[in-house]
């Protein structure tokens, strides 16, 4: 599964200048970017999809897949890394916290001690005596 935002969906007035077709294609490539060794760009070995490849991989004819990714690019709905390949930044941003969260999870669940090189115990321990003290401390992350 990947984090997915109706309200910056609905918001995008670049995604709203598309068609429905091309809307529809963006979905399709948020989903295959995904599953790419590159989280978040359209590519595989190291490689960027071209329109052909892109067009085979969901079932549309080259034309009209050109048609509707030179739309979604022309209304800055994606931008191309150094090579060339269709990415996502808001999914590659997310992929980055993540991965941080995920750091930070190992070493207590403190992004601070990220930056920390040493071995000691890093789990505070502590005792509560009510249910409101435990969410204002959680509303914190």
């Amino acid at each position: 599964s990947f984090q997915f935002y109706p309200g910056d969906w609905l918001k995008h007035i670049g995604l709203h200048r598309c068609s429905i077709g091309a809307r529809g294609l963006w979905i399709e490539l948020m989903c295959l970017m995904h599953v790419c060794d590159d989280y978040g760009k359209l590519k595989q070995n190291g490689v960027a999809d071209d329109y052909k490849t892109i067009a085979k991989l969901v079932g549309l004819s080259p034309q009209t897949c050109k048609k509707l990714l030179e739309e979604l690019e022309r209304n800055c709905v994606f931008s191309r890394d150094k090579d060339g390949a269709i990415q996502s930044q808001r999914m590659i941003s997310d992929e980055h916290l993540r991965n941080v969260r995920a750091e930070a999870g190992k070493k207590g669940g403190n992004p601070n001690l990220l930056n920390q090189n040493s071995k000691q115990n890093t789990t505070p321990s502590y005792s509560f005596s009510n249910s409101s003290t435990i969410k204002i401390i959680c509303s914190v992350y």
